[in-house]
């Protein structure tokens, strides 16, 4: 994953799609492959900058969009489809408004 920011956009984020949606099995051949997916920058925002999943909240935190702005709050694009959030989930996506 080292090189996944110089990727173009379409391209990462097609990878990224594709991992999340095998992470349950990817995850279950390798321990690690979680921990080190929770430590990646990886899911876009409407303001176009990449977050790790614990930096960002569910769109069902209506409240961090207050906090945050729309742009910064949540996952963008096809991030925010009701699949791909599960998987977010898994790696920390905030799922309410609080210290994080």
């Amino acid at each position: 994953f080292g090189r996944l920011a110089d990727l173009p956009a379409e391209a990462r984020d097609g990878a990224m799609v594709s991992v999340l949606r095998e992470l349950h099995a990817l995850g279950s051949e390798d321990a690690g492959f979680v921990d080190s997916l929770r430590e990646l920058r990886f899911v876009p925002t409407a303001g176009g900058s990449l977050h790790r999943a614990s930096e960002l909240f569910h769109p069902k935190v209506h409240a961090a969009a207050e906090l945050l702005g729309v742009e910064g709050a949540y996952p963008a694009g096809v991030f925010s489809a009701p699949d791909l959030l599960s998987a977010l989930e898994r790696l920390r996506l905030r799922g309410e408004a609080g210290r994080g």
